[in-house]
């Protein structure tokens, strides 16, 4: 209980590039240490699978002839997110932040493109009729990276376009985990930023992911 409020009354001085660097250094070769390290890779794989089916069922309700075109996975990790979308018939891009992050990406998945960035200061010159974010922005701490993640993203949004962005976010937390590496927002908070930007959360489900045995929520943001 001490240690809790300590931590919500400090300020946080979370090292989000040199933590991720070493989670991901970490779990080169496999998934287990940059998912919920709580969990089997059989499980966390699960969630993976998961996830990627709820994107899909996203893509399918948005485009029903097929989904094609440009997407954006912002924060795509080792990229089995950008592999599935290339798979299901997207010209794919990957950036992530963290530079052993993108060069096992590039192992793994060849047939995709992939790029060192700061999500924070994105400008790729071009727009994409698809963007994902899957547990992107809860590992952003800082309030002012965190909205300027939010925005840059946003500003890659072609018209018409859906950008799905699944997350933990605040509503569903009955007891937040206060650890140092993560931070929750809420609805509320994202469409603030959003509207602005000629955004908006065209729906919002939440999510059970079976594997983890918690549950997630699914923005589906329009322009």
């Amino acid at each position: 209980m001490l240690k809790t409020l300590l931590r919500k009354m400090m300020p946080n001085r979370h090292n989000g590039r040199s933590y991720w660097s070493a989670r991901y250094t970490k779990a080169a070769g496999h998934d287990k240490a940059v998912g919920d390290r709580r969990m089997s890779e059989e499980q966390i794989r699960g969630a993976y699978a998961q996830k990627l089916e709820i994107l899909q069922q996203a893509w399918r309700q948005h485009w029903p002839g097929g989904a094609t075109g440009r997407l954006l996975d912002a924060g795509c990790g080792f990229g089995y997110y950008t592999e599935g979308a290339r798979q299901t018939g997207f010209d794919v891009l990957g950036v992530d932040f963290i530079d052993t992050a993108v060069a096992e990406a590039r192992l793994r998945y060849p047939q995709c493109t992939f790029e060192v960035g700061d999500l924070t200061r994105l400008n790729l010159g071009r727009t994409f009729e698809a963007i994902i974010s899957l547990n992107t922005y809860v590992a952003i701490v800082d309030e002012v990276d965190w909205r300027s993640a939010v925005q840059r993203v946003a500003a890659h949004l072609a018209p018409g376009g859906l950008w799905c962005l699944m997350d933990m976010l605040a509503e569903q937390l009955t007891s937040p985990d206060h650890a140092a590496h993560i931070a929750y927002r809420s609805v509320a908070q994202y469409a603030e930023i959003l509207q602005p930007l000629g955004l908006r959360i065209k729906e919002h489900r939440l999510i059970p992911i079976h594997e983890f045995g918690y549950d997630e929520t699914l923005l589906m943001i329009t322009r």
